[in-house]
């Protein structure tokens, strides 16, 4: 059920991605899309920094909402449904972190200990 662990991670990458390409910012677009690609290591020390990345993306995603906010409030265009679409992302970004923490838990578990049976 791993997979179930990372596919909030991969989506919520996967849209910030699309979003960092329509900006024409595509270095951290494919910086976005591979960094699932590092839980293929099975190295808990990936999950802490791929956590952080995901609430650096939910920010994004905030400011987006606060500058787009901005802009239709000038135009006189609604905002309500925007803002309640990207805040969700924002929030799922946010909750992907969630669930790799218990999937750190589990590769330090899975890992043998560096003593020896025996060792006191």
């Amino acid at each position: 059920m791993t997979w179930l662990r990372v596919l909030p991670m991969v989506v919520a990458c996967g849209l910030t991605a699309a979003h960092l390409y329509r900006w024409d910012l595509w270095p951290q677009a494919l910086l976005a899309l591979l960094a699932p690609l590092l839980l293929l290591t099975r190295t808990p020390s990936v999950v802490l920094p791929l956590q952080w990345m995901l609430g650096v993306f939910a920010l994004e995603w905030v400011r987006t909402a606060w500058v787009l906010v901005a802009a239709r409030m000038q135009e006189g265009q609604p905002t309500a449904r925007m803002l309640a679409i990207l805040l969700g992302v924002a929030l799922m970004t946010l909750l992907a972190a969630l669930p790799l923490g218990r999937l750190k838990r589990d590769w330090e578990t899975d890992r043998p200990s560096s003593r020896q049976e025996g060792d006191s």
